[in-house]
């Protein structure tokens, strides 16, 4: 293997990739497409600044050993036509440009949200647990769309290696997302009577565990997490927070108003994920011969580490302090305000008095 293509080259689990392929003498050049320009200089990478629904990414990617397509939007968008052009569509043309370009291995990731968040899912979920995306969540509908077209691609190219990695929540130093930013807001929203434990991926590892899907044949399907799971309320402990709680039916009522109005970064459905498990097996994998370096602990902590010192609330991000300097002259105007209300009281009782 020589040459490698990767979708999505500038996104920070690519960074990491990239530089793991830098330092590979076997490899020979690297092969980087994205809308936006790599942070990093890296003496192998060729970029090419192109959208994954471009027809020349055919050209760009003739004569590579390997795909690795990254590329996917994960932030939910209000227009979701636009999402799923990108998402399913854009997968489609880097399918038919991995057909024409003669590579022999393809990796794709998806998420394990491909397995959506029912009440029944198996625990832990493994390869074999059924694909049931949650479709009123753009994300998860799309990762199971794309699965579901990457099935029927492998039944027609059964000589190319393809190997799809359901990723557990990806968390680290790097990470800032709607996902990540929802630990930023000053209190946590919860459905009333639900708990769910959470996985999260080291960002390191998740890159780590597409070098080592480049350097091994894994065809089929692999869960890529840590062993560990945390309990939601070691999950507030750790990020020093607290919840407000509110019944099934109001949460998805205010999240689909708070949506609609574009104000909430992700539409209704992504409660489902804060009421049902979603906890993932890894002995595929691990049996495949891959070791996790961190735990789903690591990669919280750092994330929280890394975001210390911001709050969001729906789809506003600021530093802390100017969260709470705004806070506090909201204060001074309530503060303000009842006080003028109390004074004009006690001066028309005082006035009555007197008559």
């Amino acid at each position: 293997m020589s040459t490698i293509a990767i979708t999505g080259v500038s996104g920070y689990i690519a960074q990491r990739l990239v530089q793991r392929l830098e330092a590979d003498s076997d490899i020979e050049r690297i092969v980087g497409i994205d809308v936006a320009e790599p942070k990093f200089r890296f003496q192998k990478l060729d970029f090419y600044r192109l959208d994954i629904r471009d027809p020349h990414i055919a050209q760009v990617f003739s004569g590579t050993d390997a795909v690795v397509h990254l590329a996917f939007v994960l932030n939910p968008m209000q227009d979701e036509q636009l999402m799923r052009d990108i998402n399913v569509e854009g997968t489609r043309n880097v399918l038919n440009a991995v057909e024409k370009s003669g590579s022999r291995k393809l990796v794709y990731t998806s998420s394990m949200v491909a397995y959506g968040a029912r009440p029944d899912n198996d625990y832990p979920l493994t390869e074999e647990s059924p694909l049931r995306a949650n479709t009123d969540f753009s994300y998860a509908e799309h990762k199971l769309e794309v699965e579901l077209l990457l099935q029927k691609w492998k039944a027609d190219h059964p000589d190319v290696t393809v190997t799809i990695f359901r990723f557990a929540i990806v968390f680290g130093r790097h990470v800032q997302n709607f996902i990540s930013r929802t630990l930023e807001s000053p209190r946590i929203f919860a459905v009333r009577g639900y708990r769910p434990p959470l996985q999260f991926l080291h960002e390191e590892d998740a890159a780590e565990s597409l070098y080592f899907a480049l350097t091994h044949d894994l065809d089929g399907a692999y869960n890529v997490c840590p062993d560990d799971e945390i309990s939601f309320e070691e999950i507030l402990e750790i990020a020093g927070k607290k919840t407000i709680e509110l019944p099934q039916s109001v949460m998805f009522s205010l999240a689909k108003l708070g949506w609609n109005a574009g104000l909430l970064e992700a539409p209704p459905g992504e409660i489902n994920y804060l009421m049902y498990p979603a906890i993932m097996s890894n002995r595929k994998i691990v049996e495949a011969g891959f070791q996790f370096k961190h735990s789903s602990r690591d990669a919280l902590a750092d994330a929280l580490d890394a975001n210390r010192g911001w709050v969001t609330i729906g789809r506003w991000r600021m530093p802390e302090n100017v969260y709470r300097s705004r806070v506090n002259a909201v204060k001074s105007v309530g503060l303000a305000i009842t006080g003028g209300y109390l004074l004009r009281r006690l001066a028309k009782r005082r006035a009555s008095k007197r008559l």
